[in-house]
């Protein structure tokens, strides 16, 4: 028991000393990388406070003089004062045609910037198709319109319509077909649209007859009823062109019912002849 009291004694120390050595390793090895930290950093503040140029970041070496040379259209008159912020230069550039313009050292290198932009009408100028004669379902093209406001590319075209009206519309549009008349050619498709998909007979619209629900402005809540000014009810109905009279009431179901009384007898009868000729 002692020489086992004594094992447990020397292991409880020992195992304090490797905790104690784990923490001195791992506070040694913090103290190392802070000190390569530190030696890195001070590298870089020295390394900008001896490349630090008028813009404050790191100054780029100067490339060759531009003065005297052509980039498309572009000829560098002299350097304009001051950089980007990116350190770039800038030149003051004479255009081919005449105007004066302010370009970045890198987008002359690299193609960006070849004109005073006078390069870039020309090119938009030769995409453009004169439409003037055209058709376009009911429109003609008459003449090119003075819509062409900053900054949108969109050609307009004035047109005139079959109808008589004329009608300013984009190039896009008319080409994919969205504008094929000055709206008229709408107007009379809704109303064959209409024509199809209501049936008349003998003056009387089937589908008003067979929807008993109420219109949107009606007061009652039931179709053909309504309240007169001595808080009566009255009761009509419509057939054939013609409006009939079902009675005034005190009541609002008596007046009810004898809305029902009438359609039941002139709408469902109406509708059950109409199905049956129909069929045969």
């Amino acid at each position: 028991l002692f020489l086992i009291s004594e094992l447990l004694n020397i292991l409880q120390i020992f195992n304090h000393l490797v905790n104690v050595c784990r923490v001195k390793y791992t506070a040694f090895v913090h103290f190392i990388h802070k000190c390569i930290h530190l030696t890195r950093l001070f590298e870089k503040v020295h390394f900008y406070k001896q490349n630090e140029g008028r813009c404050g970041g790191v100054r780029k070496t100067d490339s060759a003089d531009l003065t005297g040379q052509r980039f498309g259209r572009l000829t560098c008159i002299e350097q304009a004062p001051g950089r980007g912020t990116s350190g770039q230069r800038y030149w003051y550039c004479l255009c081919d045609c005449g105007n004066r313009t302010k370009v970045a050292e890198p987008h002359l290198k690299n193609g960006h910037t070849k004109s005073c932009g006078c390069l870039r009408k020309e090119v938009n100028k030769d995409k453009s198709i004169d439409l003037t004669g055209r058709r376009y379902g009911r429109l003609k093209v008459i003449r090119p319109a003075s819509l062409q406001a900053a900054g949108n590319r969109k050609q307009y075209w004035e047109c005139l319509c079959d109808c008589g009206k004329t009608i300013i519309c984009s190039k896009d549009s008319l080409r994919r077909g969205d504008n094929r008349s000055c709206g008229c050619l709408g107007i009379e498709q809704r109303k064959e649209n209409m024509k199809q998909a209501i049936h008349f007979v003998d003056g009387t619209c089937l589908e008003r007859i067979a929807c008993r629900e109420p219109a949107s402005n009606n007061t009652s809540g039931r179709r053909g009823v309504y309240r007169r000014g001595n808080d009566r009810w009255r009761a009509v109905i419509g057939f054939r062109g013609k409006v009939h009279n079902l009675g005034t009431y005190e009541k609002f179901e008596d007046a009810v019912r004898a809305r029902e009384e009438a359609e039941e007898k002139l709408y469902d009868t109406f509708l059950e002849e109409h199905a049956a000729s129909a069929g045969s």
